[in-house]
């Protein structure tokens, strides 16, 4: 598959406000970093980006097309290193590019996708789902970046778990996670059972409350006793 392509230009306007004023023409501020070069302050349509990250995910290699108002676009084969949310908003804020070189590994955090859950008898049995890695860290070729890592879990039965070393190898990656993490598992009901138990317990009232509740009650129990 060829790399996605993304015009950018360089950005001029520097500080909050000039941003904002991005973001209020449909724009999304960027910035491009690399090994021995400043950072590049760019900027995109938001809706060309949006459509990109639904299309390829965000572990994309992306070229950017960047023009910088004179001369022909220069071009840049990046990954998207970061992308910043307004929370309030729920839109992209901001987005840094990292400059790759297709021929050397990098490190980079993938997310993991489980497979099967609806089948997985400890699930039908009445185990509950803990889904306790949701990333790995991997090392390849940027070109070998998956998009999401896959784990099928239809066969994982009550007080079963998958650890990293028992995860499917995938070509041309390798997993730099502890081998003996835990990714995911089906808890047995009687484990679910004690936490619930442990958690009632944490949160009921203080035995000393209680006790001074009981001299409290002793002490006007005296009194009631003299008036008769």
């Amino acid at each position: 598959m060829e790399n996605a392509v993304l015009n950018v230009k360089n950005r001029q306007g520097k500080g909050k406000s000039a941003a904002r004023k991005l973001r209020q023409q449909g724009l999304v501020p960027a910035i491009l970093y690399g090994k021995n070069q400043e950072p590049l302050p760019l900027q995109t349509d938001y809706r060309d980006f949006v459509k990109l990250v639904h299309k390829r995910g965000e572990n994309a290699i992306v070229n950017l097309s960047i023009d910088s108002g004179s001369g022909a676009p220069a071009s840049e084969t990046v990954l998207i290193k970061a992308i910043q949310y307004d929370t309030m908003k729920d839109r992209i804020y901001n987005i840094d590019f990292q400059k790759v070189n297709l021929t050397e590994k990098i490190v980079i955090h993938v997310p993991i996708r489980l497979l099967g859950e609806e089948d997985s008898p400890g699930i039908k049995d009445g185990g509950t789902l803990e889904h306790i890695v949701r990333e790995l860290e991997i090392e390849c070729l940027p070109g070998d970046i998956p998009h999401e890592y896959d784990i099928d879990i239809s066969s994982l039965q009550l007080g079963e778990a998958i650890h990293v070393n028992q995860l499917p190898p995938l070509k041309n990656i390798t997993v730099l996670n502890d081998a003996e993490q835990v990714v995911v598992m089906v808890k047995m009901e009687t484990q679910k059972e004690a936490e619930e138990q442990a958690e009632g317990e944490s949160v009921g009232e203080p035995e000393v409350v209680k006790k001074e509740k009981s001299e409290k009650e002793s002490k006007e129990e005296s009194k009631e006793e003299s008036k008769e």
